[in-house]
């Protein structure tokens, strides 16, 4: 099983712990100039969090997003379209690794 690290360039993967908010994910993502995080439970990968996520289960619900936790409004199934565009521009099946070392 690949790891993130094996697919992913250093320093273009940014990650977020569970309990943080959407505010400082979101906060995270544009001083950073990306649009997904993952999120992680300690050093597991348990998921990511993208704009479109902020979107479509933050604002649109009404939420605030200094209160919501990224947990709840993150992606976790790997069939998501998020992990099928990695899939597809890897060429490789996507999996969720048992760990990551990313820099955060």
């Amino acid at each position: 099983m690949k790891k993130l690290r094996d697919i992913m360039r250093y320093g273009f993967l940014f990650t977020v712990k569970r309990q943080s908010t959407v505010a400082e994910a979101a906060h995270l993502m544009a001083k950073n100039n990306v649009g997904i995080v993952s999120v992680l439970d300690g050093d597991k990968l348990i998921g990511v969090f993208s704009e479109r996520d902020v979107v479509q289960r933050v604002i649109s619900r009404g939420l605030d997003p200094a209160r919501t936790s990224v947990e709840d409004a993150m992606t976790t199934d790997s069939s998501s379209p998020i992990s099928t565009r990695i899939t597809n521009r890897r060429s490789t099946r996507w999996t969720w690794p048992t760990s990551a070392t990313c820099q955060s």
